[in-house]
């Protein structure tokens, strides 16, 4: 039996449109496209934005699940009461699975203008959100804690440390784990912090040090008599130093005198 790879003839011949869409969701099938645009627009135009929300969410290859759909969504008036077209839109996207990156900034915009940020967090918990710097921006201002998850799931070291700054989680930046810290492309040699400690400060990550938090204090140096002394060296490797200079350059060195 030959590969179904095209549902559109179902929709021509045994005229039924609704089948040949199911067929390409479910199958992520690429040959109904135009159907599926021509569909939605049909919708749309008629009103039915709950089947016009259905249809975009579950469109083959998020192909309806643009920053455009978005925005006509957004832009329908609805009367008072009446649970808007967007966030009929978003609910059903949940229920699919995890929103992209555009959706869930759009979505959490007007759920945190409402008060309901305990929403966020259920979201959040269920990995229904796709965590971002832009997401934890958005949140900050509302729950510093919050925020945290956020930029903590997207990996943004410098804010993670910051919110622990500000929280006063003091204890907890030195158990952030190093590979969140950016690498530095040349590092800081031993003996400049021996003449000058302040040479340490640029490895902070920057918002440490706008926060003006946190207050670092370099360790004391060690007591004098515990610095080597000048020409003093380790017995081993002058014993090692001996052995490379060899018996002919010991007797070179014997004539030389």
């Amino acid at each position: 039996m030959p590969r179904l790879t095209r549902p559109t003839p179902i929709a021509e011949h045994l005229n039924n449109t609704e089948l040949a869409l199911k067929l390409a969701s479910r199958a992520n099938l690429p040959g109904a496209d135009d159907l599926y645009v021509q569909q939605y627009r049909a919708l749309f135009a008629s009103g039915d934005y709950s089947s016009a929300a259905k249809l975009a969410a579950g469109s083959p290859r998020g192909l309806l699940r643009t920053p455009q759909t978005i925005e006509q969504f957004k832009a329908v008036q609805v009367a008072p009461g009446t649970m808007s077209p967007i966030l009929q839109y978003f609910g059903i996207l949940l229920e699919k699975g995890e929103l992209n990156k555009v959706e869930t900034l759009e979505l959490a915009r007007p759920v945190l203008a409402q008060g309901r940020k305990q929403l966020l967090e259920k979201w959040l918990k269920e990995n229904k959100l796709a965590c971002s710097e832009e997401l934890g921006d958005i949140v900050r201002s509302t729950d510093l804690t919050l925020a945290l998850s956020v930029y903590l799931r997207a990996n943004v070291p410098n804010k993670v440390v910051a919110c622990f700054a500000e929280t006063g989680q003091f204890a907890k930046i030195v158990r952030v784990p190093l590979p969140l810290f950016p690498r530095r492309s040349s590092p800081v040699p031993a003996l400049s912090l021996a003449d000058d400690p302040s040479a340490l400060l640029p490895t902070l990550p920057g918002p440490l040090l706008e926060e003006g938090r946190l207050h670092t204090r370099l360790p004391d140096p060690p007591p004098a008599h515990h610095a080597p002394q000048p020409g003093a060296g380790c017995r081993v490797c002058l014993v090692a130093r001996q052995r490379r200079v060899g018996p002919a350059s010991r007797r070179r060195a014997g004539a030389s005198r």
